[in-house]
């Protein structure tokens, strides 16, 4: 089956996420009346904003002064020797910075989200001009095979998935050599499964696999089994 879902919504390269968060301090404000947005609210994210372009100038700044520092010290060491040095490379004038914001921004951002998106008026052309929506992506449920990665602790196996697209997945166990059996359905990428010893004292090896669910129904194909050597 072939369904459309979000990616994730938040920019990853930090020139990409210093646009975003342009983006969305200007759209708040766009959208304060409609969507109830507090002036408080605007004014961290515009104020993060700034403090965000003063960071990355000061940052394209003291980069460019530390290469031609290199050089300079290139030139020291490995320079024409008939030569006088250039001039020692002056630092940058990085300007008075912004008043410091309060921290945590994409924190507060992603919580501030949560709330817009529940407003009767939201709609995800809005979001999607507010950049608070990921792009929508075409996944087929019958091809998705989980990956699945298992640790051992003390009382309990550390299941560790991939849940990006599909954020449900069946857990299956089975001591070695013995039929899979069903433990749990489990939403997000980890789950803690708990497990008793068959006898008490005695290790097991034990299988491990996962598949994925969608609308409460198994999709696509099992996980890769991975074994544990567990102890309880």
């Amino acid at each position: 089956m072939i369904i459309q879902t979000r990616g994730d919504w938040k920019k990853r390269p930090l020139a990409d996420a210093a646009i975003q968060l342009s983006t969305i301090a200007s759209k708040a404000d766009k959208y304060k009346t409609l969507l109830d947005i507090a002036p408080a609210d605007i004014q961290r994210i515009q104020l993060a904003d700034k403090m965000n372009k003063y960071i990355n100038d000061a940052r394209s700044e003291v980069n460019s002064w530390s290469k031609g520092l290199t050089e300079y010290d290139d030139q020291l060491l490995f320079g024409n020797m008939l030569q006088t040095m250039n001039d020692f490379p002056a630092l940058p004038d990085l300007g008075t910075a912004p008043a410091a914001p309060m921290a945590g921004i994409w924190h507060f951002i992603e919580n501030r989200r949560s709330v817009w998106m529940k407003h009767p008026k939201y709609t995800d052309a809005i979001g999607d001009e507010m950049t608070i929506l990921g792009p929508i992506q075409t996944f087929d449920t019958d091809t998705y095979k989980p990956k699945l990665s298992a640790k051992v602790g003390a009382g309990v196996i550390h299941i560790s998935t991939d849940s990006t697209i599909i954020n449900v997945h069946n857990l299956s166990a089975a001591i070695s050599g013995k039929p899979f059996v069903l433990i749990t359905s489990f939403k997000g990428a980890k789950y803690e499964y708990l497990r008793t010893l068959a006898t008490a004292g005695q290790a097991e090896s034990v299988d491990l696999q996962v598949q994925g669910v969608y609308q409460n129904k198994p999709i696509g194909k099992l996980s890769d089994i991975v074994t544990v050597a567990y102890n309880g």
